[in-house]
């Protein structure tokens, strides 16, 4: 992570006498520890997250034994800088505690279903003309491709899916290929294949990545749209919420909804999924333009270091 950040130099360090490093000044310093210590121990919870550690200057020292194995560069760093190494007590609202996800996992049926209704209120409603294109990928034999094949299940797990509605079938896609990729957890062994999918007429659509702003909410505690992305950024913990979002949709008469891809966090765009209620191609509310083999020509992955840190 250093070498990213300054120059190399042959000059002896004074510390470890190592000729093959890089110079870095205060201020870059202050970045990698930023980076490495404040970034690199985030923790996610439930919903939401944040770092374990805080940097900043002062006398007080961590307990090294959090951090034991760094013992050394705390203390390095600390002479060098004045910068040392704290636990972090975050604000609640990082972690998920907030006014809107006390009503949206409320034991309270009443409670929960008016956050239910004043959330759908705040979400743009958005018209997919016919012309709109997005897509559906499948694992499957060979011998069983068709267009049928990419329809909405016949049986579908109620219990995995974000959006499933019980006893009632729905349909995912994407409005891109790589991420119809990442939802759907492809494999190296995995056969691909995808549907380029073409609505047959315009499309109602509950927009959950586009939410009215309040001006009543001033504090992240009362923040519809923080809300909404911690439950995008959450796994099956969230899915009660959004199945219910699903149900109260499609008493609405709307066709489906559009949400943010639960990868957008690590991804260098804002990337929306689809999901659809009923056999919507059966039904002929979409149709098939054309079906293509998916091979899988190259994968890349940006990351970075972090502390390993005892709690």
């Amino acid at each position: 992570m250093a070498e990213r950040m300054g120059p190399t130099s042959s000059l002896a360090c004074p510390n470890c006498g190592s000729t093959d490093g890089v110079l870095l000044d205060e201020k870059q310093v202050e970045e990698l520890c930023d980076k490495y210590f404040v970034d690199g121990s985030y923790n996610s919870t439930c919903f939401g997250g944040s770092p374990l550690l805080i940097m900043h200057k002062g006398s007080h020292f961590i307990d090294t034994s959090i951090i034991d194995n760094l013992h050394d560069d705390i203390h390095l760093i600390h002479a060098k800088t004045g910068l040392t190494a704290d636990l972090y007590g975050p604000d609640l609202w990082r972690v998920g505690i907030t006014e809107w996800m006390d009503r949206l996992l409320s034991r309270s049926k009443k409670k929960r279903d008016g956050a239910i209704e004043e959330l759908i209120s705040r979400c743009n409603i958005k018209l997919l003309p016919v012309d709109s294109e997005f897509f559906r990928i499948r694992a499957i034999e060979r011998e069983l491709i068709g267009d049928m094949s990419f329809d909405a299940p016949l049986k579908q797990n109620y219990k995995k899916g974000r959006f499933n509605i019980r006893n009632e079938e729905v349909f995912y896609a994407s409005f891109d290929v790589e991420t119809c990729i990442h939802e759907c957890r492809a494999s190296m062994e995995d056969v691909l294949y995808v549907a380029t999918l073409k609505p047959c007429k315009i499309l109602t659509l509950l927009d959950m990545s586009d939410i009215q702003d309040d001006n009543k909410e001033i504090t992240p505690f009362e923040d519809l749209q923080l809300a909404v992305s911690q439950i995008f950024g959450a796994g099956v913990q969230s899915y009660c919420i959004t199945r219910r979002i699903s149900e109260v949709a499609k008493e609405h008469k709307l066709d489906g909804i559009i949400y943010p891809s639960y990868y957008n966090s690590v991804r260098d765009n804002l990337f929306q999924n689809i999901v659809l209620f009923g056999h919507v191609i059966r039904d002929g509310v979409v149709r098939v333009k054309s079906i293509d083999r998916v091979l899988l020509s190259q994968v890349n992955y940006k990351y970075d270091f972090g502390p390993v840190v005892n709690t």
